[in-house]
């Protein structure tokens, strides 16, 4: 009697350890989904805004060469796809001199006020569009 009890306790106990080492397995997968795509829109808005026109995403007054937010964040809404997954925040850096682009997800395995995210600093220069003006 004293045996099956210690083996239903045993069993049990073990049963709860793979539960949670199962449930931490999905939420690392979850998080890494997350990251990755985090790292694909980065990415991809990097590209898009390297290929654009100098002229449509800087300032009128060509001797800055600063960036226009306004045309900056038009361009990414018009051909980045829409996630719901995937928040973006365009914010002006403190220096003027460029933007950080700010990318934030929310995975199931998070708090709401704990998002996931992927800040990069955006620059004409860094961008290679200030040679490319006319």
């Amino acid at each position: 009697m004293v045996s099956a009890l210690i083996l239903s306790i045993s069993a049990q106990t073990s049963l709860q350890g793979w539960g949670r080492s199962s449930a931490a397995v999905t939420a690392a997968d979850a998080l890494q989904v997350q990251s990755r795509n985090l790292e694909l829109y980065r990415l991809a808005s990097l590209r898009l805004l390297q290929a654009a026109d100098p002229s449509v995403l800087l300032s009128p007054d060509n001797a800055s060469c600063r960036f226009e937010p306004q045309a900056i964040r038009q361009l990414l809404e018009r051909n980045l796809p829409s996630s719901m997954a995937v928040r973006v925040q365009l914010q002006q850096a403190s220096d003027a001199e460029g933007l950080w682009l700010n990318l934030s997800a929310s995975p199931a395995s998070r708090t709401p006020n704990n998002p996931l995210q992927r800040r990069t600093l955006l620059t004409p220069a860094g961008l290679g569009l200030c040679a490319r003006t006319p």
